[in-house]
Order: C-alpha cells, then sequence, then structure tokens
C-alpha cells in the first residue's frame, strides 16, 4: 500500500499495513462518493466526514487486493 499526500507507507503486506493502522489508526469516517471499476482495477473517492478527501486505486487478483494506492487531496 502507497500513501500520496501524508508522510506514511509504502507499506508492504497485510501485516504491515495491520501494524500500520494499529500504530496510528483514523481519526475520521470517510464515505464512498463514487467507484469506476475498469477490469481489475477500481478508482474510488472518498471524503472524510470531517473535510478533504481522497482516492483509493485498487487493483484486484483472484478476488483479492492485489495493489493499493491512497491519495489524499491537497
Amino acid at each position: 500500500m502507497r500513501v500520496d499526500g501524508v508522510p506514511a507507507g509504502p507499506y508492504a503486506g497485510l501485516d504491515q499495513i495491520t501494524r500500520a493502522y494499529a500504530e496510528r489508526p483514523p481519526s475520521d469516517t470517510m464515505s464512498c462518493v463514487s467507484d469506476v471499476r475498469d477490469g481489475d482495477h477500481d478508482v474510488v473517492r472518498f471524503a472524510w466526514d470531517a473535510g478533504g478527501g481522497g482516492t483509493l486505486h485498487v487493483t484486484w487478483r483472484d478476488g483479492a487486493v492485489a495493489d493499493l494506492t491512497v491519495t489524499f487531496d491537497a
């Protein structure tokens, strides 16, 4: 998982992602604004409930997440 727009990551594998969220959990909730699928790739726009937002770029392989990039709006 790569993160753009904040000083975090990259994280390789579920163990590193789980540890990162345990050490610095999100302080807000988010809502999905839109989701566009193109084959094995989703582009999900999200909005933080307190303001701001970003985009999740998800690549799927065999029903599992193969690649994830989170980009926060400036």
